[in-house]
Order: structure tokens, then sequence, then C-alpha cells
């Protein structure tokens, strides 16, 4: 079982996750007891190397959710992420003080909002819930005040002694419930239906949300919107554990103001007697499309070959009653919120015109993608190479490019693809491939490497990928022709690293097993578990560090 779970490393959140087929669950009642010694592993070795100081397993967490999982009945074809380690540092400009009473805490954070989004919400969250005790999806009120802390801190607000609270939610939530918080001054979207988290219920949800604000934007005057914050968010959760029902009901913080300024103003709901969250427990059912928010002029559903794109949904009293028909600029704006650049001019004209002609666009074709062609000569692509060096959401260190030439467990090295096919584009601009199942001749898995139902080859271990023409493989001994350096890309791998030439000056080299170094050592920062062997010079200085868990040779 424990080969069909991917466990995957994101360097750029210092997380530890695993992915894997849902009906798994069913083979066993507890998930396998390795995949948290190979997770603590991983950021116990991060954390010698000083990219954390420290980390937190989530054990009891992913237990639960395993049990969750194996009481659902719609798990099929399901795959299931879910985070069991997090690694972050201790952030002395962040603290938390206990009250006397156990129950609650203060938090109180000095990094200014610029560091603080560097440090993101996963880690964030890690540091306060490890330092209060607590398991996450344990206590949805705390998530959710946390969070909206976070996005305030980041939005430039002072925190200070902030109030905390360990006390649970003492009462049943409809599927969709919005709250007032006068208190904390915030209104809270509370979640307890897992559809309208998962892929095709949260663009509803988020909508229904600005619905609401639409329609109460006068008793809101003095809230702030954290709309980009919230589509965020509903797009991230999307993929996990919340969107098939565990830690519901979640609490969305949408809107926020800053109780100070507002102190001196007069409440504008109250002032005009109106209670905007009476009756919100009857608002349980989802509002269809056609009650989507009077802002919002259409709706884009893409298939799943990502070659079309469709119009779902469009508010056509609106598209007809103004001047849409001229300015087009709302329709580059729809497609760029999806993220689709390609295959859209020849459909944009047709669209303008309909709107002229008084015509719906629902079901219209907004975008269509150019599909690729297969050949006839068959060859095994590097699919290793195409790689990403890290999450889209962070500073990519370009040292770390290196990291490209080596594959974790579960990755994509090869597949078939046409010498003589030509590419197509999807919408997205993104270029897709004719591949193939079978070969004329036999391309075997060899060490390290494994091939499955879809065709491709992937990694068993990590390590080196190596492709030749009836094989391929997966290494763990890691040879690096050359210097070492920026162009290069610092090495970080689990074997034996063997390096043609020298580490020079700022340059980072780990192993879990031997290091030899054909040249020599500048300042550079060199750590193995094994023995270390340099045929020339180690030259650190004082900014250099040269570690090594057995015997180290060195001409000097």
């Amino acid at each position: 079982m424990e080969q069909d779970i991917r466990l995957v490393y994101a360097a750029a959140s210092n997380q530890v996750r695993v992915n894997f087929p849902a009906v798994l669950v069913l083979e066993e009642r507890k998930p396998p007891k390795d995949l948290y010694k190979r997770a603590k592993a991983k950021l116990e070795d991060e954390q010698t190397k000083g990219n954390i100081e420290a980390f937190v397993l989530y054990e009891s967490a992913f237990n639960l959710y395993w049990s969750h999982l194996r009481q659902r009945e719609d798990i099929e074809g399901m795959t299931a992420h879910f985070c069991i380690a997090q690694g972050f540092r201790n952030y002395k400009d962040m603290s938390l003080k206990q009250k006397s009473d156990s129950r609650e805490w203060m938090i109180s954070i000095g990094v200014n909002p610029e560091s603080l989004s560097k440090i993101g919400w996963p880690r964030f969250l890690a540091f306060v819930l490890k330092y209060m005790g607590v398991e996450p999806y344990s206590n949805p009120r705390l998530q959710m005040r946390i969070l909206e802390i976070f996005w305030r801190a980041v939005g430039g607000e002072k925190i200070q002694d902030r109030h905390l609270s360990l006390f649970p939610l003492d009462e049943e939530l409809p599927p969709l419930k919005f709250s007032q918080d006068k208190l904390h001054g915030m209104i809270v979207a509370w979640i307890s239906d897992a559809s309208l988290i998962q892929s095709s219920g949260h663009k509803k949800l988020f909508t229904q949300i600005q619905n609401f604000i639409e329609k109460n934007k006068v008793s809101l005057g003095d809230y702030a919107f954290l709309m980009k914050e919230c589509q965020d968010q509903l797009k991230e959760l999307a993929m996990m554990p919340e969107s098939y029902g565990f830690g519901l009901p979640l609490g969305l913080p949408f809107a926020i103001k800053d109780l100070a300024a507002s102190a001196l103003k007069k409440d504008a709901a109250a002032s005009q007697g109106k209670d905007i969250f009476k009756n919100t427990r009857s608002q349980a059912k989802v509002p269809e499309k056609s009650q989507a928010a009077s802002n919002r002029l259409i709706e884009i559903e893409v298939n799943e070959d990502r070659l079309e794109a469709i119009i779902s949904w469009s508010n056509d009293a609106k598209l007809q009653s103004g001047s849409y028909d001229e300015d087009r600029k709302w329709l580059d704006q729809a497609l760029a919120e999806l993220g689709i650049c390609y295959g859209f001019e020849s459909y944009s004209e047709k669209i303008i015109s309909l709107i002229s002609l008084g015509q719906t666009l629902k079901g219209q074709i907004i975008a269509r993608g150019l599909p690729c062609r297969s050949g006839e000569q068959i060859y095994l692509h590097p699919l290793f190479l195409e790689k990403n060096s890290g999450d889209t959401d962070t500073v990519i260190d370009l040292r770390a490019a290196q990291n490209r030439r080596v594959v974790e467990i579960g990755d994509a090295i090869a597949e078939l693809r046409y010498r003589d096919g030509k590419a197509g584009y999807d919408v997205f601009g993104k270029a897709i491939y004719a591949t193939a199942k079978v070969a004329s001749y036999t391309i075997e898995a060899g060490p390290g490497a494994e091939r499955r139902e879809d065709g491709r080859y992937y990694a068993k271990i990590r390590g080196v990928p190596k492709i030749e023409r009836h094989l391929v493989s997966c290494l763990s001994v890691y040879v690096h022709r050359g210097d070492v350096n920026l162009k290069s890309g610092d090495i970080n791998f689990d074997g034996t690293v063997e390096v043609k030439g020298s580490i020079d000056n700022g340059a980072r080299v780990f192993a879990k097993g031997d290091i030899i170094v054909r040249g020599g050592i500048g300042r550079a920062k060199v750590s193995c578990r094994g023995d270390l062997s340099v045929h020339k010079g180690i030259v650190t200085s004082r900014e250099g560090l040269v570690h090594a868990g057995g015997d180290v040779s060195a001409l000097f």
C-alpha cells in the first residue's frame, strides 16, 4: 500500500504532504506508520541544514482524516491530500501569552507585513497552534480567529495582545451561514457543506459572498472586504481535507474593520435599524446561478482536457442594459481571472455581437485550444527536466535549480512521445503533447523506477533519473560534472554525491551519503552523513562550513 502513497516535500512552504487514492483507506484501519518516520527524518534534515528551526507532525490529525475517509461512501476515484508535517522558524517578533485561565491566550505580532507575507499562512498557523498545543482541524473557532489576525497583520494593522480563545463552537450550523462578530469587528462565512468548497462549488460560494456584500454594502460601510484573500483561500481549500468534509464547519472571515477607527463612527447598520444577519439559519440552500451577484456578468467553465472554455452562466439583463457591446474590457478581465490566454480572439467578437443582438451568452464557446497531433516516431521524453524548482507563490532560490535533475518519490521521470508529432496548446497557453502507452520495442523500468498504467515512468526513490533507449532508472548516486556554483545550482541529495570539479564560494552541497570532490572546497557550506573526500584543499575562511558524519580527507 505504501508504494501507492506519494510523500512529497514542498521546500517553498516547508511542508511534507501525502497524496494517495482515497480507496486505500479501505485496506487498513490506520495509515502506514512509516509515513511519519519519513516525514520526521526529512524535516530533521532540513533543521540540520538551518532551513527551519522547528517542526510539528500532524499524526493525530491525519489518523482522524484517514478514519473520516473510511466512513464516506463516495471516495471511488477521489485523490486525498494532507499536510502531515510543517516546518517553521521560531519567530521572535511574534509572542503568545497564556492568561490565568488556560483557555485564554493573547497574541502580539511585531513582524512587518512584507515579512509576514513571506512567512505565509501555513507556517504562521503551525507556529501558533504548536505554541498553544492545539491540533489542526480540532477547533474551527480558534483557526478562524487566527486567520483573521493573520490577514489583519498582513494588511498592516498593529497586533498587540489580541484575544485567542480555546472555547469550541457550541451550535449546529446550516450548510452556509453569515454571522457578525461585533467584539472582534468581522463578518464570517461559516461553511458546513463540503460541496461548497470542492472545485465545482467554491466559485458559487464566492459568488454568494459577493452577493451578500452587494445587498448590504450600505450597512457594511465601515468594513474592508477581503475578496482576493477569500478567493485564494477557497482555491487552496478545493484540494484540502475540508473539501471532503473533514474539519468542518470552517469559518472564513471576509470582511473586517479597524476597531480603533470605527469606534469613532456610528454603526451604519444600527443607524438604519436593520439586522442583516437575521434568519441566516434559514438560508441553508445554495442559490442557483440565476441568483448570482448582480455585479457578475459571466461565469466560465473549462472542460477536463482544458481545450475548450464555455460560458456556463451570463447576466443577460445587465449585459444588454449597458455599454458592454462596445467596451470589451470586462470580457478581457473575466478571461484573465481564470488565466485563459489562448484561443479566445476569434470568439470575442462573436460574444460582443450577441450582446448587441440581445441574445444570451450562456452555452457559448469563449476560447478553444489547439489539439496536439500524434506521429509515428516514438521516443522517451524526459519529464523530470520540466519539473518546477519550487512553489509558484514564493521567491525561487536560483541555487535550487539543481533540483530539476533530482526527483522525489512518485515524480514522473519520462513518457512516450512522438518525435514527428505536433504540440498543441490548451486555453491557458500551456503546451500539450500526444503520448503513446506502448512502443514497438520493450522499454523496461530499471532500479528505482516503475511503469504505471498511464504509460509514464515514475521514481520509486529520491534520486537522479537515467534514461536509456530500452531502460528508465533512478540512481542513488549523484554525479555532478564541473564546478558547483551559482550557475549550476546547489546540490541536495539523499545518497552519495560526486563532484567532478570544485565547490565554489557561496555554494551549498548536502548529502545523506558520502561526498567526493575531485577539486577543492572554497567558502561554501558542505555537509554529509558519511565520509568527505577532497582531492585538493579546503579553504572555507570564516564564511564557510564543512561537516561530515564520517572521516574527512583532503590535501590541506
